[in-house]
């Protein structure tokens, strides 16, 4: 569990969780989530097997919640600039692909 959440898989949103910048998870366990939203009981899942990390951001005060599955995260500050040593990062052999299918679903309320 999360240091946010402990002992809970459930973690509620406020708009003050998003006045710096994304929530990032990394090494979760689940590959699928519900963003649900109590007060009109809509809801949508999202499925990402493959990712490694998932974002989650709005602009506080908007209408909104952005989920995004990343296989890589931006650079931290102190970033070296070795981008053979940059978390997240997918080595290829040359003219391989690498595909990543993440899945939205809207189910009835």
């Amino acid at each position: 569990h999360s240091p946010l959440c402990p002992a809970t898989d459930v973690l509620p949103l406020h708009d003050e969780d998003f006045a710096v910048d994304a929530l990032i998870f990394d090494n979760l366990r689940a590959r699928r989530l519900t963003l649900h939203n109590r007060v009109s009981g809509r809801r949508v899942e999202l499925a990402f097997d493959g990712f490694d990390y998932l974002l989650v951001w709005s602009v506080p005060g908007a209408p909104f919640v952005c989920l995004e599955p990343w296989c890589g995260i931006t650079d931290y500050s102190d970033t070296t600039g070795d981008l053979t040593k940059k978390p997240g990062i997918e080595t290829l052999p040359e003219a391989q692909t690498f595909h990543r299918t993440h899945t939205l679903t809207l189910p009835k309320p």
